[in-house]
């Protein structure tokens, strides 16, 4: 799969990599997929999951969504957070699907509102975007 540089750092995806914060999903020995982690706080962050487009549908990512959860879940996340198109229907609704709920003003943290100001800043309208959360194992 190509790293689009300018999307995420190719050395970010190296860093990744090095750390286990990069899933790769293979089909006939070929990358099909991704899933980009991170923490923000005691939260694990899901900062990208991309499949390609002729792999959609056949649960790539749904697989890569379990995979990066358990992955948080073992590292001691008690939630996986992210930041999406509200009303693409592989987005949003995708997450939701699988777990996913939109958290309101107040219920974010500072770094998880500080990367939807960012993405705003950048040109994306507030109205599009969303911060989602799963609860991946109780609270102490």
């Amino acid at each position: 799969m190509p790293v689009d540089d300018a999307l995420v750092p190719l050395a970010q995806f190296v860093a990744a990599a090095r750390t286990g914060d990069l899933l790769v999903a293979e089909l006939a020995g070929s990358a099909v997929g991704f899933a980009l982690l991170g923490r923000l706080g005691a939260d694990a962050h899901l900062r990208e999951i991309d499949v390609l487009p002729a792999c959609a549908g056949a649960g790539v990512g749904s697989e890569l969504l379990e995979a990066a959860c358990r992955r948080a879940s073992t590292r001691g996340a008690h939630r996986m957070v992210l930041t999406t198109f509200r009303d693409v229907a592989f987005n949003a609704p995708w997450y939701a699907r699988h777990g996913f709920v939109e958290l309101a003003d107040g219920h974010r943290g500072a770094s998880l509102d500080a990367i939807l100001s960012a993405e705003i800043e950048a040109g994306l309208a507030r109205s599009s975007r969303c911060a989602m959360a799963r609860c991946l194992q109780p609270s102490p």
